[in-house]
């Protein structure tokens, strides 16, 4: 690691840098030392370990440098409790030594006002992550919700005793279709290998097979095009955009409303009231709103309804949309016509294919019914997917949403105070799942047979913090 590349604002830090990273680890004489050790506890490869051990030494750096309370991640923590066992090296060289001063373990007292203060303190974290090392990979970082799920989630398992399975794990929706055309190819290569010249005069059984083939490449054909049709050859960036523009970019009307709302509740100008399922404006707080926000305001004074709102903003969002297409971030209407009916040329020709087959079968007296079954099927998925995936939003529009993610990852994961309406405009009312605002997003987003937050309850969240000698701020913390 090359403290050159991280952004440190004192020589201090910089040396405080070059001491963690110098600190080792590893050792060549220990046939079990901290690395493997770490790898076999928790289920890694070393190399697995070894990074999670530099998340450890980015987090000891923020903990003792940044000048308040950090609380590490679940992964992070748990190399912080493995380093606490080996006392002699913790407290007799690690911390007099490479930090200069003592780092305590502070866990939380397990009820609502800790749940907050630690939550509060993951979000900083993650945004002083941000401004030393960049983007926390998340990996080891992951969102608020993700981190502070119920802790009764681990337990200690005596794999002698117990059958330990992982939960399976889906590849990429890319790597499953591509994985699923080259099974069809293996399966239908043998069929087609016995049969005549002519399609038309197969047998049912390799017509179908032939079908299925042919539909699954004609769906990833489809998707290559629709998405080559929405590059306009913009460059411009999101440069600019305020939170209701990118709320826009990242999903239209509806995102807009959401964002709107996060940052009216913030203010304490609105209210969700979860009995009559409907936001009411408090009347308090109101003043100095941007226009697009106060418009925002006026509608939901009359209608509470979300969805109902969303609606309602059509007009008031037409300036925006028009200045995103001249930006090129979304697609004019008729590039979103072309992005989105062009490419059904490729399964109304798979119809076609089908539909001789299925008039020549009929007329030869032949069972006709799967057939007209995948064709149908064929024509419904095609109409469905061109009106939900070909979207507004042009390839230069994705890059820029791509950018801001990337600029503002820690917001988008753990938004601290003030920074909730961005993270709303990026990730959606889910962010709203760890704060006071949860009862909106379960509205918004109704949760399917599990707390949508993954925090049942505010004494079973997890939560552990650190900071050095002299650190303000929540929680735990060390002192000479």
């Amino acid at each position: 690691m090359n403290a050159s590349a991280h952004a440190f604002g004192t020589s201090a830090q910089s040396e405080l840098w070059q001491r963690l990273c110098a600190h080792p680890f590893e050792s060549a004489d220990q046939g079990l030392d901290f690395t493997a050790r770490l790898a076999r506890e928790q289920g890694w490869t070393r190399d697995e370990a070894r990074k999670a051990i530099d998340e450890y030494r980015k987090f000891c750096f923020l903990a003792v440098s940044v000048g308040r309370y950090m609380t590490p991640s679940e992964i992070v923590d748990q190399v912080w409790h493995l380093h606490l066992t080996y006392t002699r090296d913790y407290w007799s060289v690690f911390c007099p030594q490479v930090l200069g001063c003592d780092l305590h373990h502070e866990p939380t007292r397990g009820n609502a006002d800790e749940t907050a203060k630690f939550r509060e303190c993951y979000a900083d974290t993650l945004a002083a992550y941000h401004a030393h090392f960049g983007a926390p990979p998340e990996r080891f970082w992951p969102g608020t919700a993700e981190r502070f799920r119920n802790a009764a989630r681990f337990r200690w398992i005596d794999r002698e005793r117990h059958l330990l399975l992982p939960r399976p794990r889906l590849p990429a929706a890319r790597a499953r279709i591509a994985a699923m055309f080259a099974l069809l190819l293996l399966c239908v290569a043998p069929v087609v290998q016995a049969q005549d010249a002519n399609p038309f005069d197969w047998g049912g059984g390799a017509f179908l097979a032939l079908y299925l083939a042919l539909a699954v490449g004609c769906a990833i054909a489809t998707s290559l095009w629709r998405r080559a049709l929405r590059e306009n050859g913009s460059s411009d960036s999101a440069f600019g955009l305020d939170t209701l523009q990118i709320a826009y970019l990242a999903g239209g009307n509806t995102r807009v409303l959401d964002a709107a709302v996060a940052e009216l509740m913030d203010r304490g100008a609105v209210e969700w009231d979860a009995a009559a399922g409907r936001l009411v404006a408090t009347g308090q707080n109101a003043d100095n709103l941007n226009p697009l926000l106060n418009r925002v305001y006026q509608h939901l004074r009359v209608e509470g309804q979300p969805a109902k709102l969303a609606r309602r903003l059509d007009v008031d969002l037409r300036p925006t949309q028009a200045n995103l297409e001249t930006r090129g971030l979304l697609l004019d209407a008729a590039a979103r016509a072309r992005a989105t009916w062009l490419p059904l040329l490729l399964p109304a020709a798979l119809i076609l294919f089908g539909a001789i087959k299925l008039y020549l079968g009929w007329s030869r007296g032949k069972p006709i019914g799967f057939l007209f079954a995948l064709i149908l099927i064929t024509a419904v998925v095609s109409l469905i997917t061109a009106a939900v995936k070909a979207g507004t939003r042009s390839r230069a529009g994705d890059r820029a949403l791509a950018q801001l993610l990337a600029q503002h990852a820690h917001t988008a994961r753990a938004p601290r105070s003030g920074e909730l309406p961005l993270a709303v405009a990026l990730a959606g009312t889910a962010i709203m799942a760890t704060t006071a605002y949860a009862a909106y997003h379960e509205a918004r987003v109704p949760a399917s047979g599990s707390d949508s937050s993954g925090c049942s309850s505010s004494d079973s969240s997890s939560g552990c913090s650190g900071g050095g000698s002299g650190c303000g701020g929540c929680g735990g913390g060390g002192g000479d």
